[in-house]
């Protein structure tokens, strides 16, 4: 199995609600994800309702780019 790529990606989300008396509370929550292109299909398969990995390969075949492998895969 060869790693075509990997990337990494990094959110955060701020829940805030304050009350027009001035009391308020804040709680931060980071959000970190890792994902790996693959040329064969991994042990766990991530489940991809929306089929993510297919747009994805749509767009960049679209930009004129060629498709790195026949048969992709991803592992999250």
């Amino acid at each position: 199995m060869a790693v075509l790529g990997q990337g990494a990606a990094h959110g955060a989300c701020t829940l805030l609600h304050a009350l027009g008396a001035g009391y308020g509370s804040s709680l931060g929550l980071e959000i970190s994800t890792r994902v790996r292109l693959l040329d064969d299909e991994p042990n766990n398969v991530p489940d991809d309702p929306s089929n993510l990995l297919e747009h994805t390969v749509s767009v960049w075949e679209d930009a004129g780019l060629s498709r790195p492998a026949r048969y992709l895969f991803w592992q999250v």
